[in-house]
């Protein structure tokens, strides 16, 4: 079976090669100047990317994860939260590879059927790592004013988990 997905790069770069030729660009030197621009952009944000590895790793050395559930325990119950889950809810604004890391581990704890499995799916399915693409994207474009924007995705990633709790507890 042919997959499209596999010939769409190539394809891709041979439309570029050929528009290029065409219009008789120095493709080299195009090239090299967009890696030496990708570089700079590269430079740029990883101050601001190791912060937020530095959080994420700090909150689960020191233990934090674990007293904020067991501080937590008793809304989470009420409002029907897997105890389990809880760390993703907490951590999937910061980091994607963290969050899938303890998607992971809810499903090796207690299957990706069960309650906290569901949740956990549709948190990670429906969330993106706000932290890091509002660092990355206010890092380049030199914005100032961020408390609207971030105040609006921080409210999309709730409405995010509040609605995954409500779908897994329905169906």
């Amino acid at each position: 079976m042919i997959k499209i997905l596999d010939y769409i790069v190539p394809i891709f770069v041979t439309i570029v090669l050929i528009v290029a030729i065409k219009e008789k660009k120095d493709i080299y030197s195009l090239f090299i100047d967009g890696v030496k621009e990708s570089i700079n952009i590269v430079f740029k944000i990883i101050p601001f990317i190791f912060a937020i590895i530095f959080v994420v790793n700090f909150f689960e050395k020191a233990n934090c994860i674990k007293y904020f559930s067991t501080l937590l325990k008793p809304i989470t119950n009420f409002l029907k939260i897997p105890v389990e889950v809880l760390p993703l809810l907490l951590f999937s604004s910061l980091s994607g590879s963290a969050a899938f890391g303890m998607l992971i581990d809810i499903f090796e704890k207690v299957g990706p059927d069960s309650l906290a499995g569901k949740i956990a799916s549709l948190v990670c399915g429906g969330s993106e790592t706000t932290f890091y693409i509002l660092t990355v994207f206010f890092s380049l474009t030199k914005v100032k004013k961020t408390k609207t924007i971030l105040f609006c995705a921080l409210a999309i990633d709730a409405m995010v988990i509040i609605l995954s709790i409500i779908f897994a507890n329905t169906f």
